[in-house]
């Protein structure tokens, strides 16, 4: 995407499109859309590539409002992570001992 200055007509319109897409994405997920609406993931991360500030805002602000929610959904995203990883004979305790110290290592890093 192009880096469009803040002030500029395009970059409104985007952070207005994101707003409103970010807003429904959880009825994508719902019938009668396609199946696949369920592993769309706004929040994954991209090596390499820079979120849309207005995007990443809106991230963080649902984090803020949802902390349950959305560390249940980082730790079910960690747990399926770390089986695809050939670790599923971990059990519960240690997966949520491992996603901590990950927290904590993630914290460390935007620090």
């Amino acid at each position: 995407m192009f880096n469009w200055p803040e002030k500029n007509e395009r970059y409104q319109k985007i952070a207005k499109f994101v707003d409103a897409l970010f807003s429904k994405i959880d009825e994508f997920a719902k019938p009668p859309r396609h199946p696949k609406w369920k592993e769309a993931s706004i929040s994954a991360v991209v090596p390499g590539w820079q979120r849309f500030r207005p995007a990443q805002d809106w991230i963080d602000r649902w984090h803020e409002r949802h902390p349950d929610a959305a560390n249940q959904a980082s730790l079910s995203s960690f747990k399926d992570f770390m089986v695809r990883q050939g670790h599923a004979n971990l059990s519960q305790e240690e997966l949520e001992k491992l996603y901590v110290q990950f927290l904590e290592w993630n914290r460390r890093l935007k620090n």
